[in-house]
């Protein structure tokens, strides 16, 4: 069994939560497709002046009647082509905006001084008692009007625990969305990254990166992240142990073998500890 240690003192706020997995950041939907107008459809048929159907390829006065082929235009394919480019040039600015400059989890190089926290503003990366990884590395953008030559985006490791309950068996999950008890294995299904947000707490198991889930029939499981009360918890602390309650239903996490939500009895299996399991 790894060392207690005491619980979310230092956790990152849920701002730090991965971008690439913020469904707050989505990508912009293409425009529709439009359908083609009315002169451009091509037609099996006209009409002479005297109202008599006449099919192409027939002889109408004296002379045959064929298709016109459209004739190439250079002038409309540079400013297509100069189009694409535009919507390419587009579309680079949007997905550079995941770099935000004014973080100060972000290092940038920039051109004249532009950017929002003063020429080549570097990263507080003291501010991640649990490390610190890379999100994101970039060159030549433009945001708000500011040239950046390069820029760094950078996270906050979230602090990693074991919970055990007061039978001894640990907070276990997997890919299909299971919560269950198991005796002590180290892996990483059994390993669980806390972020806070005020008085809530959101876990999210880190082999599946999924988040503990509940509903109102007192079912626990694992969702992505949506941010909502099912997936917040609240802590109780009593010197010994903790007692999760889910902020939506007001059940506390609970377990036989398979885990679930509860009212509360104060009996073993509603008693959690924590032990890091920070990389």
């Amino acid at each position: 069994t790894p060392p207690t240690s005491h619980l979310f003192q230092t956790s990152p706020t849920l701002a730090h939560i991965p971008t690439a997995r913020n469904p707050k950041l989505q990508h912009q939907a293409c425009p529709p497709r439009l359908a083609p107008s009315a002169h451009h459809r091509p037609s099996a048929s006209t009409t002479s002046k005297k109202g008599r159907l006449i099919s192409l390829g027939q002889e109408r006065d004296g002379a045959t009647q064929l298709p016109r082929t459209p004739t190439y235009n250079s002038h409309n394919s540079i400013m297509f082509r100069t189009a694409l480019f535009s919507m390419a040039f587009l579309l680079l600015q949007v997905y550079s905006l995941s770099f935000n400059p004014s973080s100060n989890l972000v290092s940038y190089w920039d051109y004249n001084s532009c950017g929002p926290r003063g020429d080549d503003a570097k990263a507080n990366l003291v501010q991640c008692q649990h490390g610190h990884r890379e999100v994101e590395k970039g060159t030549d953008v433009h945001v708000n009007g500011c040239h950046y030559f390069e820029y760094t985006v950078y996270e906050c490791k979230p602090e990693c625990l074991f919970f055990r309950n007061g039978a001894k068996e640990y907070l276990d999950s997997n890919a299909a969305r299971d919560v269950y008890t198991h005796s002590f294995n180290g892996g990483n299904n059994q390993k669980w990254n806390i972020f806070r947000d005020g008085n809530d707490f959101l876990f999210e198991n880190r082999a599946t990166l999924l988040y503990l889930d509940s509903n109102t029939a007192g079912d626990v499981y694992t969702l992505p992240y949506n941010g909502g009360n099912y997936q917040r918890w609240t802590a109780t602390y009593n010197g010994n142990y903790y007692i999760f309650k889910n902020k939506a239903t007001g059940k506390v996490l609970d377990a036989g073998y398979d885990v679930f939500a509860h009212t509360l009895n104060g009996g073993l299996y509603q008693q959690w500890t924590g032990t890091d399991c920070s990389d």
